[in-house]
This record gives structure tokens, sequence and C-alpha cells, in this order.
């Protein structure tokens, strides 16, 4: 059988309390500035400092001693990044998902201390889910089981972002096994801030390692 995925933005205001409190957006972002800025000021001092030595006091850096420098810098980093996927969940353990995949785009450090990450959180309750996807997929004056044949209430997945339930559509809609995938509250702002704080995390190293971050973030 066919499995087809339908994709259903929730309303904020028609669901209860989410499984796990997501912080506001401003404390949000001031827990995340509070890990990233000592970072940033490190590698911007970092920068500063390889530049005095080469231009003004005419001392070339070897390679290996570069290394050693941005090393340090790169460990520090990696240790923040951590903090602020334990601390922040949501969409950050997303980003450290897939910095940990991308060997060839992210220094070694970060993608050790993000490695082994799992997106795997409380399940919204059932009646919450399925005041949801009533209010998103019935027409006016149709009823559950119109649309669905078979619904299960335990769902196959549940992580930060969303939750998926499999379902049977009734023949009136094709009679189809189908996944519905059904967004958590408030999970669209909360990722927009979020990668927010990182494109403003990596505007001003743009130009300081090897890949630019910045368009990096952009396409997420």
């Amino acid at each position: 059988r066919r499995v087809l995925a339908l994709a259903l933005a929730v309303r904020a205001a028609a669901l209860s309390t989410p499984a796990a409190p997501i912080k506001a957006p401003l404390a949000r972002a001031a827990t995340f500035w509070r890990y990233a800025s000592p970072v940033v000021a490190r590698y911007l001092g970092d920068q500063a400092s390889v530049a005095l030595k080469e231009r003004v006091l005419g001392q070339c850096l070897s390679d290996e001693e570069c290394e050693v420098i941005w090393n340090d810098s790169h460990e520090t980093g990696a240790a923040a990044a951590r903090r602020v996927v334990d601390d922040l969940g949501g969409f950050y353990v997303k980003t450290g998902q897939i910095i940990a995949s991308r060997q060839d785009l992210f220094p070694r450090q970060y993608s050790d201390a993000l490695a082994g990450l799992t997106d795997f959180v409380d399940s919204l309750d059932a009646a919450t889910v399925r005041e949801v996807v009533a209010a998103e997929v019935l027409r006016p004056g149709e009823r559950w089981e119109d649309v669905f044949a078979d619904w299960d209430d335990a769902p196959l997945g549940a992580a930060s972002v969303a939750q998926v339930h499999r379902a049977v559509l009734t023949k009136k809609y094709g009679g189809r096994e189908v996944a519905v995938k059904v967004q958590r509250p408030g999970v669209e702002e909360t990722l927009l801030g979020d990668v927010k704080q990182l494109k403003r995390l990596s505007k001003p190293l743009r130009g300081m390692t090897p890949v630019d971050y910045y368009i990096v973030f952009q396409e997420l």
C-alpha cells in the first residue's frame, strides 16, 4: 500500500500547552547569545592576533601554528554549541545533527561535540492532535469518520518540530494509508527565530572560515 504524507500546519490558538515548554523568543535569543557571544569574541580576537603578527610585526605563522590557534577556538565553540543544543533543544537539535553529519563543512571539534544527538520528545496528547487535524482537514459539515476510516492515536514518531500518525482514508478519499504530520504549536515562530540567531552569529565571521556559514544557514 502506498503511504502518503499529509503536512498539517498547526494553529497555535487551537492547541493546548505543548508537551515540553518552549522559551519565549526573547528569552530564547538571550540564552543563545549568552553562550555564543564569548565564542564570536574569541574567533574575532584570534583573527586580529594573527593579523597583527603577520602585518604589523612581520611574523609569518606556519600552518601548524595557525591550526593550534584555531583548534583551541573550535574546542571552545564546540562546547558552547553543545550547551545551546542541550539547553534550548528544538531546531538547534536539527542544526546540531546537520553539523555532526557534515564534517566536510564544519570543524571536527563541532562534529564530535554534536554527535549522537536525538530529537525525540513526548508526544502531544491524542485529543489535541485530533482537534488540530479536524480543524485543518475536515470540511464544513464533515465528521471525523467521513475522512478517516482508521487512525492511530499513538504516533509513529514525535520530534521537536512535529509528530507523525498513521491513518487510513475513507473510500470517499481514495481509501489509502497515509502518514499525517502534525506540527507542534508555535514551532514556526521558534524555528524562524532560531535561524535568525544562527545567521546573526555567522555574519561577523564571514571571510574568516573556509566555508561561508552565513550562506549555509541562509539555506536552512
